[in-house]
């Protein structure tokens, strides 16, 4: 069985990007994290119903007190499924587990998953966690879902497999102080003038910002005949958005990568005035 070590992800254009796939190791220290944290909340509000529990008792409310067991019962299986749920789909793929060692869950094809892949993958997390169980939902063993891992070529476990996605291994990068590129001037006019600057970073909004940095720093992995039209539709979208008018002189190209690295000239002197480090930015 051939195994890949990374997820090849082809795009419209015919370019070919490659994301790392997340290790069996880095996924269950991943796992051990968000267990932790759902143990903890199950602890807490335990802790409170037991102590609401006393006064049913001395009460002579036996029925009361079946009727908190059932509601502990359901609350750990809402915990456990919705823990991973919430945070898949507000942080765009990771839970803290997941955050803490760099890993994303995607679909296929590289992009973010949906409500439906994420209650999906979590739901069968509990026939992946088997036969080991602990009471109350929580799994410790997930023995059928490393088996299924360890012959799938993508690491994928069941909830995986029936979802359609597949964890990655982000790569991270420290965003530069300067675009560099074969192709870009070494005197920018637009980095001198803090006006601007200015401009550019309060009409873009935060996706184009993203966007466009992403793209200044993956320019040269693009072949000319991907890579063009990319620039040119982007150039256009850049002045319509901006209103200003590229000068004659100046390609689509070498306009699209001026503007990125006058946006990283402008946050690099915001952190600079706030005493700040140094962001780390994640593709």
């Amino acid at each position: 069985m051939r195994f890949e070590r990374k997820l090849v992800i082809r795009s419209p254009e015919q370019s070919t990007f490659h994301l790392p796939l997340a290790g069996g190791m880095s996924r269950f220290l991943a796992m051990m994290i968000d267990f932790a944290a759902t143990l903890a909340i199950f602890l807490i509000v335990g802790f409170v119903m037991n102590l609401l529990r006393i006064p049913m008792g001395l009460l002579g409310l036996s029925w009361a007190q079946s009727l908190f067991s059932a509601f502990f019962i359901l609350f750990g299986f809402v915990v456990m499924w919705g823990y991973h749920l919430f945070f898949e789909m507000f942080w765009n793929g990771q839970t803290p587990g997941k955050r803490a060692f760099q890993l994303r869950v995607l679909q296929l094809d590289g992009s973010p998953i949906t409500f439906s892949q994420s209650a999906i993958r979590n739901l069968l997390r509990f026939i992946d966690a088997m036969p080991m169980f602990i009471p109350l939902f929580f799994p410790m063993g997930y023995a059928l879902g490393a088996c299924v891992m360890w012959f799938d070529a993508r690491n994928r476990r069941l909830g995986d497999l029936a979802a359609g996605t597949v964890v990655v291994k982000q790569e991270r990068y420290v965003a530069p102080t300067q675009i560099k590129s074969a192709h870009a001037s070494f005197y920018n006019t637009f980095r001198e003038q803090l006006g601007m600057r200015r401009r550019f970073q309060q009409v873009l909004e935060k996706a184009e910002k993203e966007l466009l940095l992403d793209l200044a720093l993956r320019s040269e992995q693009l072949s000319l005949d991907v890579r063009f039209p990319i620039m040119q539709a982007l150039s256009a979208h850049l002045q319509t958005r901006l209103r200003f008018e590229k000068p004659d002189f100046m390609s689509d190209e070498k306009f699209v990568l001026n503007v990125a690295d006058a946006l990283v000239a402008e946050e690099e002197d915001v952190l600079r005035v706030l005493g700040r480090p140094k962001r780390e930015s994640e593709i």
